[in-house]
């Protein structure tokens, strides 16, 4: 507890930078005019009043040291002027640390906290002008309103490379943005946990037209009723956008597991969701205008809308890799409800649902739901069917080993193997790999298409299917760092020219422990599918274990002879290797034409001879035979 020591503490170290010195910020305060700046020594310090910054002065504290700041009662600061804070740890007992009005506030390299339950801002409260938050840590704040650490109304918002932890507050757990008119706000690599929020925004709400834009953050285990970490709404003006940042382990109790747009627009791209859970929406729930682009959303779970649920709005999803989430009842993947969907370069792969483990679309009230699906590769979604409801127009996609699909499949679509190179669902989210092979049916795969398709690659040629087509694609996937003429996502070494999929297959040198050509091959010369030693021919696709032997082609099923008919014996001892019947040790029968054994010898003529036949023609024949049977021997005697 910060606020019982002594402002005996105090003792001269309260300083200007030319050296006066003061027993208090207060004094020091009182006693000056003009812009001030103050170094406080190591120690703890507590002022028995808020300092108050009017309108016309600027005040700098610095921290020399660890420095505690706090106040005996109430606010630690109150700003109408300019203050900026540096280096210190500041604690308010009972209601914020920092209280402005208009003013302008920078904090860096500081440790913000409070220890009891306030309004609006449990740290720190901003209306009106600017506030920048840098390098520091805010951790817990509690507020009975909205921003359990920072609320700001109507100000200029940047924070940069903080820490917001463990806030409480009725909307925006760490911090509540609010405007009347437009609001500029960023935040850049900074990390929020553990927030809570009872009702929007775990980690940050919106209301209003408020223009915010997040990059390179992380908002791990928020949670709140809707938006786990992040909520919009309050009007159409509200604008979010979000780069480069990770959502996991967030939770929205009713709707929006990370995201929840309410009305206004988001922009997300190149932002990763994980694990994250909402009865509707698992990572995002929206139904604003929203725009995704080259995100992950992989392992989150949802009652509808395992990653997304989609309402009224117009929403875009493109390069988007969406895997394994899974819905207890509608869309493992997406959920739309009254809303107009656009999905183009998906990938939807492996996820499920007790009803369309991709997509299902119902009616949202007065609004019908519509779905429009280009070049997106539908892979491996179970435990339903891939898809429910009408109002769905797709064309130009790749199915394969998915569920029953209840929709009719358009005559362009692609119902193989993707040949993706790696791929592996059940691998840490962050490490399954969708990159597909450079002779696998997703590269340009309609060029025969009349008309050709407009849509292209990055590097020009026609668009290929999943994240990785199209002109929204990646654009380090799609560099070519070695000169090679091939793209990175296509070559499997993009730093070496000589390894690339177009070389010369006589280029491959088999066994060396690199694929020279990029096939996937470098154990497997014939690509029967086996390698040595079990193949007893890598040159050859028709010898491999449990290959059909064929009569005359020698050892087929490398099992060390050949034997085209399975009775044991193999050329020269077995005679007839057509024929399992035939074999040496085989039983000899009646015909005398057939040697069955193979040891050379006709056939015995007994059987065939009729006792007591006075017929003269059946005695000639019989006369014949015996004659053949002679020859017979004698020339298996010659040999």
């Amino acid at each position: 507890m910060w606020w019982w020591l002594a402002a005996g503490a105090w003792a001269n170290s309260v300083c200007t930078p030319e050296g006066a010195c003061f027993s208090s910020i207060n004094q020091a305060m009182t006693g000056t005019t003009g812009a001030l700046s103050l170094i406080l020594t190591a120690g703890d310090y507590v002022e028995l009043s808020e300092v108050l910054v009017p309108p016309d002065r600027e005040l700098q504290i610095e921290g020399s040291g660890v420095v505690v700041l706090s106040s005996a009662t109430g606010n630690v600061f109150r700003v109408l002027g300019g203050l900026t804070l540096r280096n210190l740890t500041v604690a308010a007992p009972g209601d914020a640390v920092i209280r402005a009005l208009g003013g302008e506030v920078e904090v860096r390299e500081c440790v913000l906290l409070t220890l009891g339950l306030v309004g609006d801002g449990g740290i720190l409260y901003q209306q009106g002008g600017s506030l920048t938050v840098a390098d520091s840590t805010f951790l817990d704040g509690l507020s009975f309103g909205d921003g359990g650490q920072i609320f700001a109304r109507d100000a200029t918002l940047l924070l940069q490379r903080s820490t917001f932890t463990g806030g409480f507050s009725r909307s925006g757990g760490a911090v509540a943005l609010e405007a009347t008119a437009e609001m500029q706000a960023a935040i850049s690599d900074c990390r929020f946990e553990r927030g809570t929020a009872v009702s929007d925004g775990g980690a940050v709400s919106i209301v209003g037209p408020v223009q915010l834009t997040v990059t390179d953050s992380r908002f791990d285990e928020n949670r709140a009723s809707r938006g786990g970490a992040i909520a919009v709404g309050g009007g159409d003006g509200a604008a979010l956008v979000v780069r480069s940042s990770s959502f996991e382990g967030d939770e929205g109790t009713q709707s929006g597991g990370a995201i929840h747009v309410s009305s206004g627009s988001a922009t997300v791209s190149t932002s990763t969701f994980l694990s994250n859970r909402s009865p509707s929406g698992g990572a995002i729930a929206a139904s604003g205008d929203t725009l995704l682009n080259l995100n992950l959303l992989c392992r989150n779970d949802a009652d509808e809308g395992g990653a997304l649920w989609f309402g009224p709005g117009v929403h875009t999803a493109s390069n988007n890799r969406i895997l394994n989430n899974s819905a207890s009842a509608l869309g493992g993947a997406i959920h739309v409800s009254g809303g107009a969907v656009d999905l183009w370069f998906n990938d939807l792969l492996s996820n499920r649902a007790t009803q369309a483990a991709v997509m299902s679309l119902v009616s949202g009230g007065p609004s019908p739901s519509s779905a429009v699906m280009r070049y997106d590769l539908v892979g491996w979604n179970t435990d339903a069917s891939a898809f429910d409801g009408t109002g769905i127009d797709e064309e130009r996609n790749l199915f394969y080993g998915n569920a029953g699909l209840l929709v009719g499949l358009h005559p362009s679509d692609l119902r193989v193997d993707p040949m993706l190179t790696s791929y592996d669902s059940g691998a840490d989210c962050d490490a399954i790999v969708t990159n597909y092979s450079y002779y696998g049916p997703m590269r340009d795969p309609f060029g025969t298409l009349d008309p050709l398709p407009t849509e292209r690659d990055r590097d020009g040629s026609l668009a290929d299917i999943g994240s990785f087509g199209g002109p929204g694609a990646s654009v380090r996937a799609w560099q070519d760092n070695d000169g090679d003429g091939v793209p990175a996502v296509l070559d499997c070494d993009d730093d070496n020219a000589g390894i690339r999929p177009n070389i010369s297959h006589e280029n491959e040198i088999w066994y060396d422990g690199i694929d020279q050509d990029c096939d996937g091959r470098d154990t497997d010369e014939d690509g029967d599918g086996v390698e040595l030693p079990l193949d007893c021919d890598d040159q050859d696709p028709t010898r491999f274990p449990g290959a059909v032997e064929l009569v005359g082609m020698g050892d087929m099923d490398c099992d060390g002879f050949a034997d085209a008919d399975h009775d044991g014996y193999s050329p020269p001892e077995d005679c007839a290797d057509d024929d399992p019947r035939i074999h040496p040790g085989a039983a000899e029968d009646a015909d005398p034409l057939l040697d069955r054994d193979c040891d050379g010898i006709g056939d015995p003529i007994g059987p065939l001879v009729r006792r007591g036949c006075a017929d003269g023609r059946a005695g000639v024949a019989l006369l014949g035979l015996v004659v053949i049977a002679r020859r017979r021997r004698k020339v298996h005697r010659r040999k």
